[in-house]
């Protein structure tokens, strides 16, 4: 209820400061304003004002499950499982639709992937399927697996360490 108020709020004083206001830095230099509008539904999510996004606070947003996996895996780059103002503004394309971002229609996001996995070393690989939250499974050449399908399970095909194949299922 707070994030609606708050966003709805942000809506109106928007409104105001375009008919209202003469032309402020910000309308000269478009870079400026889009950092100002996410910056501002950034501290509209931030329910508790600690300065950074949980996925709690940041499931608060509605967003689809895959649009919530892609946000932190984009965003949150130290991996501290939050999401700070710095890391959020520092993405150049969100897989969110954001008031004033300049892209209006996000990419899809395909949530079984597994492209993201390819060159990465195993370790990397294992961690970043357990965090979407995927099982997965190494495959040796020569040996026998079972053939159940599981949609959403990572197969990883390693040489040298790093994952050479990706197939899902």
């Amino acid at each position: 209820m707070k994030r609606l108020l708050l966003l709805a709020l942000f809506a109106l004083f928007a409104l105001f400061a375009l008919f209202a206001a003469p032309l402020s830095a910000a309308e000269k230099d478009p870079g400026t304003a889009v950092i100002a509008d996410r910056t501002a539904y950034f501290e509209a999510a931030d329910l508790n004002d600690d300065g950074s996004l949980s996925r709690d606070e940041a499931a608060a947003l509605q967003l689809p499950a895959p649009a919530l996996r892609a946000l932190f895996r984009q965003c949150d780059r130290n991996l501290d499982r939050k999401i700070s103002l710095p890391e959020f503004l520092a993405v150049k394309r969100m897989p969110i639709t954001i008031p004033g971002d300049p892209i209006v229609d996000p990419p899809p996001v395909d949530p079984l992937a597994v492209t993201q996995f390819l060159g990465l070393p195993l370790e990397d690989a294992i961690a970043l399927a357990v965090r979407e939250g995927r099982p997965w499974r190494v495959i040796i050449p020569g040996y026998f697996y079972t053939l159940e399908y599981i949609e959403n399970r990572v197969n990883f095909t390693v040489t040298s360490g790093l994952v050479t194949k990706v197939t899902r299922g």
